[in-house]
């Protein structure tokens, strides 16, 4: 079967058929939804964590000039759909970058980032207590405890 035009590669002619119908029904629901996915994520995200995605968009941005713009300080304000197609393609790989960025940092478990914020502080009369522990027990004082 040949590729049929306007059917971006299909092979089936009803998928070609369809298409345009798709199309028409995702961006109905991206209207209906209030946007994109990614267009409610980055709406949602403050002006610090914007500044991070466009950091890491920008890296990007300098490695191909010709496709995505820099981001500045006059985007953070911006919503998505006020934002050009480059600069969309910037906030995109910038978001796909910290997720990459996410999934290679470790899981830390529970409770060691509040032990790193208090630490024990230990006393000079607490060493004194670790100095008892040390102490030789007489065998006298010492019960069966099998027996309990």
């Amino acid at each position: 079967m040949r590729i049929i035009a306007g059917g971006r590669g299909a092979v089936n002619p009803y998928a070609a058929i369809a298409q345009p119908y798709l199309e028409k029904f995702h961006k109905q629901v991206d209207e209906m939804r209030g946007g994109s996915k990614m267009a409610l994520a980055f709406n949602k995200l403050n002006m610090a964590e914007r500044k991070v995605i466009f950091v890491l968009g920008n890296s990007l941005a300098t490695l191909s000039p010709l496709q995505m713009d820099r981001l500045n300080e006059k985007h953070v304000s911006l919503n998505y759909e006020q934002l050009n197609e480059k600069e969309k393609l910037t906030v995109i790989r910038g978001m796909k970058e910290i997720k990459k960025l996410a999934n290679k940092i470790p899981y830390s478990p529970p409770g060691e980032e509040e032990a790193l914020k208090n630490p024990r502080k230990i006393a000079p009369q607490s060493f004194e207590d670790y100095h008892a522990d040390d102490a030789v027990i007489p065998s006298s004082h010492v019960t069966n405890a099998a027996g309990f």
